[in-house]
């Protein structure tokens, strides 16, 4: 008997500590999808991506974790690889967190081919973009851009993957996206495991003077980043992490 009500005893306790840890676990208000900005909308009617609102450079993005900060990350002038002002809008930040631990994937990029400049969008906008970029394709002029699915490499036999799944409409024949754009867009997303080529143009970009548009400390900062984007996995014996060591 005496047993018995010391195991209730116990396990009153671990339902109280339970409770305890449920109250002081905290809670986020996720931000509503206000719809598609005007300036991604006439990127799709112009191909050309104009004024100051609605996106931002992807790499001015990175500059504004925390660990961008720590590492001194400038704000990006010169690039053609932006991200939607949705895109770090995911939750409304309490004072001194910040958006690292709530950043998104990459799954869609809205590009012109023959600019060359990718606009990395959110699946919310997605869906405004589908109907469009069909209403586009029939017309006689025809689509300037095109709204692509991306897919991280997840694995070693993945590593000659170029993460292009899809494209609506599909894209000019023999067209191939820019190496050095799509390069910047695999650092953004997170991406692990790349073939040989692609290792060492990535090796060169970050010891070359291009390379301060990551950091001062551009192998790094990368590896900081890499890790956070893929949170929760190994990332020490992977192509970019080696690349990252050296």
């Amino acid at each position: 008997m005496l047993e018995l009500n010391r195991q209730q005893e116990i396990s009153s306790g671990d339902k109280g500590h339970n409770s305890v840890l449920e109250e002081e676990r905290p809670t986020y208000e996720a931000l509503r999808f206000p719809g598609l900005h005007p300036a991604i909308r006439r990127f799709v009617e112009t191909g050309k991506l104009n004024g100051e609102l609605g996106y931002q450079h992807a790499f001015s993005a990175m500059a504004s974790t925390r660990i961008g900060r720590e590492y001194g990350a400038p704000q990006a002038k010169e690039s053609r690889l932006f991200v939607s002002g949705e895109y770090m809008r995911t939750i409304t930040l309490r004072d001194g967190s910040d958006i690292d631990d709530f950043l998104r994937p990459v799954e869609w990029i809205l590009l012109n081919p023959t600019s060359q400049i990718a606009l990395i969008v959110v699946p919310e906008e997605a869906e405004f973009l589908i109907p469009m970029l069909r209403e586009t394709t029939s017309s006689k002029r025809g689509a300037l851009t095109h709204l692509i699915t991306y897919v991280l490499p997840l694995s070693r036999d993945m590593s000659n993957f170029d993460g292009l799944l899809h494209s609506l409409p599909p894209l000019p024949a023999g067209h191939q996206v820019s190496g050095r754009l799509w390069m910047k867009l695999d650092i953004f997303a997170g991406r692990l495991y790349a073939g040989f080529d692609k290792c060492t143009n990535l090796r060169r970009y970050m010891e070359s003077p291009d390379g301060a548009a990551l950091s001062a400390n551009p192998a790094g900062f990368l590896l900081e980043w890499l890790a956070l984007r893929r949170k929760g996995q190994d990332i020490t014996h992977t192509p970019m992490s080696y690349v990252c060591q050296g």
